[in-house]
């Protein structure tokens, strides 16, 4: 992977480190209705393994609502080996690693709230996998033009 060479291209990378870590904030925080607005207009969004997939700013924002339904369940997703690199002026992909904790309540929770009062216990990692990535520049910045999850560690399997 060549080195950085302009500040132009480290703030590039950064733009789109920070899409990557707002991304498993707004998942963690169960706030679907946000998470759209970080894909581009015809962005697509892939869980292969669960047999996902969804096209579209309102496709990823309807389907990502019912995949995070329900206030009973707190999650945390550690995102690790962060590299971003600028393949053009106005793209780039990524890869990130991820580990993923999560656990269910018998009863409602407020997944930002709720820190200060409940813990919930430590179980073994629900997922360890990694985010592939591709980025595009818009005119609202940079944004997630392609997002594919895949899982190299689950409970399920």
């Amino acid at each position: 992977m060549p080195d950085v060479t302009s500040v132009s291209e480290l703030l590039d990378i950064h733009n789109c480190t920070r899409l990557i870590i707002r991304y498993t904030h707004l998942i963690d925080l169960g706030r679907a209705d946000e998470i759209w607005e970080l894909f581009a207009d015809d962005g697509v969004w892939e869980f292969p393994t669960a047999g996902l997939s969804f096209r579209g700013r309102e496709e990823i924002r309807t389907r990502l609502a019912e995949s995070l339904a329900g206030d009973s369940w707190l999650a945390r997703h550690i995102c690790t080996n962060i590299d971003v690199a600028i393949t053009d002026a106005d793209h780039a992909e990524g890869l990130t690693y991820f580990i993923n904790f999560r656990h269910v309540f018998d009863h409602p929770v407020d997944s930002a709230a709720d820190l200060d009062r409940e813990l919930a216990p430590i179980g073994p990692i629900r997922h360890v996998g990694e985010y592939v990535d591709r980025f595009v520049r818009t005119s609202e910045g940079w944004r997630i033009a392609h997002r594919r999850t895949r899982l190299a560690f689950s409970y399920r399997a």
